[in-house]
């Protein structure tokens, strides 16, 4: 039963909330994960992936996922609401000023895999960074600027 429990506690949300409220806060909530903890109950353990959402589903719906999955399971249910881990936990990428290389623009940059002599430092492109991350407006800004 535990491996359902969470498929058809959706369902029976689904059929309780509006649509809109359960496409939005509900449906892109990756399943639960079920502990069966016998007489005592059950505990289910949703991995929402920012502050934002855990803050609403626990304060929004986590009282009627509570009662909703306890009906279900024919015992008590506690729900836990916590952040998922980050993909790829990167390094930040270097933007000490003073560094020569580093500053805001070339961590961008470096995101997005760009390097500095790309099209838009280029004369007539829309902006220019230094290989030292400075940006500077393309001759178009500057005419809007004049």
């Amino acid at each position: 039963m535990t491996g359902d429990l969470w498929q058809l506690g959706c369902e029976r949300l689904a059929a309780e909330l509006p649509e809109q409220q359960f496409n939005t806060w509900i449906r892109p909530l990756p399943s639960g994960s079920v502990t069966d903890q016998g007489e005592d109950g059950a505990v289910v353990t949703l991995r929402v992936p920012n502050r934002f959402k855990l803050d609403w589903i626990r304060n929004q719906y986590a009282g009627r996922i509570e009662a909703v999955l306890s009906e279900i399971a024919g015992k008590p249910v506690r729900l836990e609401i916590a952040l998922a881990p980050r993909e790829g936990n990167a390094a930040p990428v270097g933007i000490s000023p003073g560094s020569g290389h580093g500053g805001p623009v070339s961590a961008i940059r470096a995101l997005a895999g760009l390097k500095p002599g790309g099209p838009n430092d280029q004369p007539g492109g829309h902006g220019r960074v230094d290989g030292q991350g400075n940006a500077s407006a393309g001759p178009m800004a500057r005419s809007y600027a004049m």
